[in-house]
């Protein structure tokens, strides 16, 4: 399994030059629902039990791991290896997907611990964003997306809505490309981001760029839902919001 490491300069630049890509990210909720392993995500906000879920999830590694543009990411090797789960995913990826290139699933995320991400907000608010998410992420519009678009995602279990979902961010993916530029769909909906990113890459690939954030917006809505969370402070996250020291 090759992962490799891109700064979160990567993947601005390629933002700034519309360079477009899809990226996906793998964590221990999505290796357990390829496994069998756990009935539930580890928050319990989505159901793994359910083969039309684990299917897609498979077929999303498998169709894009030879496409330059697909970013298949991954969680740390020590935390899935601290979830028991690496020894199950080495020998599954050889089988399965033996082409694919690994991202590290964590630049997001560690930036925005560290204080650095703002070149990546402010770049996204010059873009065409639509923000596909829980209810609470509508409220980045107040102060750190004013003018995006937003398409709701039920907290729970909303690969249950998968047909409704899909069509709403297709209007909006409709929507916005009547406006001049790409388009940057931002994903928060769990291991159903995946299934969708997979099937709307094929569809809008030379027009979107599609990227799961995962819960990397949450705590800019006062809400801490993972431990990293609970360590960005208000200076680190107004470093994040405007970029001054």
């Amino acid at each position: 399994m090759v992962v490799v490491s891109y700064k979160l300069g990567f993947y601005v630049q390629r933002l700034i030059e519309e360079d477009l890509f899809s990226f996906a990210r793998y964590g221990n909720g999505e290796w357990d629902c390829i496994f069998k392993t756990r009935p539930r995500t580890g928050t319990g906000s989505q159901a793994l039990n359910i083969t039309s879920l684990r299917k897609g999830m498979k077929k999303s590694i498998i169709t894009h791991q030879k496409d330059p543009n697909y970013f298949l990411a991954i969680q740390s090797r020590g935390y899935l290896e601290r979830c028991k789960l690496l020894p199950s995913i080495k020998p599954w990826l050889r089988n399965k997907a033996p082409h694919a290139k690994w991202h590290c699933g964590e630049t997001f995320t560690h930036a925005s611990r560290d204080g650095t991400l703002h070149p990546l907000i402010a770049q996204l608010r010059k873009m065409n964003l639509i923000i596909v998410g829980p209810p609470w992420l509508k409220g980045l519009k107040k102060q750190v997306f004013p003018s995006m678009q937003f398409v709701y995602v039920r907290p729970k279990d909303c690969f249950v809505t998968y047909k409704d979902l899909f069509s709403g961010i297709a209007r909006a993916i409709r929507t916005a490309l009547q406006q001049p530029g790409p388009v940057v769909v931002s994903f928060s909906a769990g291991p159903t981001t995946k299934v969708l990113i997979h099937e709307l890459h094929g569809k809008v690939r030379d027009r979107c760029f599609l990227i799961d954030f995962g819960s990397l917006w949450d705590p800019y809505t006062g809400r801490r839902t993972r431990r990293y969370h609970k360590r960005l402070t208000a200076a680190i996250m107004g470093r994040n919001l405007t970029g001054r020291k």
